[in-house]
């Protein structure tokens, strides 16, 4: 049996990506809608087609000392991860296959965000949203089916609309055994904000 893990940033220790969506909006077809976009992640939408000279920075909340760039994090409320060179060289072989890689010059330092494009599917009985008048608000339990998401090294799934990246012994493996910054694994495969 495979395990699996939500990948999660690692405290507030670390800078973030400042890109957001308005960002690069203007590069993408006008036969999609500012909602599509917005939810690429959700929509398992390629942005490498229109992706170009995408520029961005760095920050953190002002009040903070001086915080490091971690080697990975994630990007926006989606499956998607940002990768520094490091990252990069390294897990680019384990990642190609599972989505798509799109890079961001950081003040003439190339970033790449890893756009996750690859799902996994829900065990259905062991998996249940939370609903309120009739409408999904949330999920109560999730796991996934370890036939089908067994050899995918990163995927998410449409049962929380794609809102996080999940991943396997593979991945969480190569991130641990080359010391890389920024994320965490949980087995919990729920995001619980810890107080």
């Amino acid at each position: 049996m495979t395990n699996t893990y939500l990948v999660t940033n690692d405290g507030y220790d670390f800078q973030w990506l400042a890109l957001q969506v308005d960002d690069f909006i203007n590069l993408m077809p006008e036969n999609y809608s500012d909602a599509e976009i917005f939810h690429f992640s959700y929509h398992n939408m390629s942005l490498e087609p229109w992706w170009k000279n995408i520029e961005s920075h760095f920050t953190q909340s002002e009040d903070s000392p001086p915080l490091t760039i971690p080697d990975v994090s994630l990007w926006l409320s989606g499956a998607a991860l940002v990768l520094s060179v490091k990252a990069y060289e390294v897990l680019y072989e384990v990642l190609t296959g599972f989505g798509e890689f799109l890079p961001v010059n950081c003040q003439g330092e190339i970033y790449y965000i890893f756009n996750c494009l690859t799902l996994g599917e829900v065990d259905k009985e062991q998996s249940q949203h939370i609903l309120e008048d009739g409408s999904v608000v949330g999920v109560k339990s999730l796991k996934f089916d370890n036939s089908d998401v067994k050899d995918k090294v990163v995927f998410k799934t449409t049962f929380n609309r794609c809102t996080d990246v999940y991943c396997n012994n593979t991945f969480k493996n190569i991130v641990e055994a080359h010391h890389l910054t920024g994320i965490a694994f949980k087995a919990d495969l729920l995001f619980v904000i810890e107080e």
